[in-house]
């Protein structure tokens, strides 16, 4: 009896060891990847560009060297807390912002790429997370953390003119909640706009020809981007064999629970039921996946949502273009529109009708969401 109870117990390591052994394999292949990806999207060139990265240094109880905090706050080491593994913990304050910042010294005209190991613990719909200011405080770059998770966040922004830029990572409203630092990196990279770690973004960068080297070419690539989603959207209505083929290639790569998922799969007589919609939300879900800013647009008449556009992020323009996919058209101002501001392209909208995008623009409350990144693509 016993030695079938040792036997058993043998059997039960050997499937631990196994299965440990397996699950290290994996995580090495998912290594693998990302490093592959980072090696031919961008390569990093040159030393760590903050000062005291790993907050090893410390000036006083809650003011890590070289880094600035936010001294307005009473009892600060409660909330910029250097924790025994050396992770930097930032907690929410309701009064006061809680955050770290840092001066740091660049090169002109070049790219470089932010990156953050970061927990969180934030309420719903939080707007914290990481901010390049020029000297003048105009934001170069930034991306928004998710609420409770663990995650890696990269930026990536070009220099243009400045010379020096402020660092900035912590909450940007007063709110209780927690931000662990788990690592950090500042460095100069060349960049690569033809390689993405996002198998969507591939694809539709391979199948249309993108191209993000200028500002020109960004806004025609964010054109074919929702040019083809709209061929996409309507490929089962019009019986297009060729887009019907890429789209099973499409449905093996998006998540199950995608917009552009949810409306492939709608039944084809509503194709075109609330298209505005579907083309904005698709065309938005696209665009994230290269890390481009996005701003969804809501009009509102009454209570209700009468129509949806959005703007998008040019990093080379440093503008918001504001473009309406459903009328294929690029707005110059959106809070007095005119003909003579409207530019008739193709987004892969349903009219073409200038008469009825003024209409649907006419005695509207328009709500601009808050955007989650503002970096180039990558």
């Amino acid at each position: 009896m016993t030695m079938r109870i040792s036997k058993f117990l043998i059997l039960l390591i050997l499937v631990a060891v196994f299965s440990c052994k397996k699950e290290k394999s994996q995580l090495e292949k998912n290594t693998i990847l990302e490093n592959d990806f980072i090696e031919k999207s961008y390569q990093t060139i040159g030393k760590e560009l903050f000062k005291n990265v790993n907050f090893t240094n410390w000036d006083t109880n809650a003011k890590p060297e070289y880094w600035d905090i936010n001294e307005s706050v009473q009892n600060a080491e409660k909330y910029v807390v250097d924790r025994d593994t050396l992770d930097l913990l930032l907690n929410g304050h309701e009064k006061e912002l809680t955050y770290i910042s840092q001066n740091v010294k660049i090169k002109k005209h070049t790219f470089y790429l932010v990156e953050a190991q970061i927990e969180t613990n934030l309420k719903h719909n939080s707007p914290s997370g990481i901010f390049i200011r020029s000297k003048e405080g105009q934001i170069m770059s930034k991306i928004v953390f998710e609420n409770k998770t663990k995650n890696i966040y990269r930026i990536i922004f070009n220099s243009k003119e400045e010379e020096r830029i402020i660092f900035y990572l912590g909450y940007k409203e007063k709110e209780k909640g927690q931000i662990k630092i788990k690592s950090l990196t500042f460095k100069e990279i060349e960049l690569n706009n033809n390689v993405y770690k996002s198998k969507i973004a591939q694809y539709f960068f391979d199948n249309q020809k993108l191209d993000f080297k200028n500002e020109k070419s960004f806004d025609k690539s964010v054109e074919l981007i929702f040019r083809h989603t709209g061929e996409l959207l309507v490929a089962k209505k019009r019986k297009d064999t060729l887009n019907l083929k890429k789209i099973i290639e499409l449905k093996e790569e998006l998540d199950e629970n995608s917009y552009l998922i949810k409306y492939l799969k709608m039944p084809v007589e509503k194709t075109t039921n609330s298209f505005e919609e579907k083309i904005v939300f698709s065309g938005i879900e696209i665009l994230k996946e290269f890390n481009i800013g996005t701003q969804r647009i809501e009009l509102n008449k009454g209570k209700q949502r009468s129509h949806i556009l959005l703007n998008y992020y040019n990093p080379f323009s440093a503008k918001w273009i504001t473009i309406d996919p459903f009328y294929n058209s690029k707005i110059s101002n959106l809070s007095k529109i005119e003909e003579t501001g409207i530019d008739m392209l193709n987004y892969g909208g349903l009219s073409r009708s200038v008469e009825g995008l003024i209409k649907r623009h006419s005695k509207v409350e328009t709500i601009i969401k808050q955007e989650k990144i503002i970096s180039y693509p990558f």
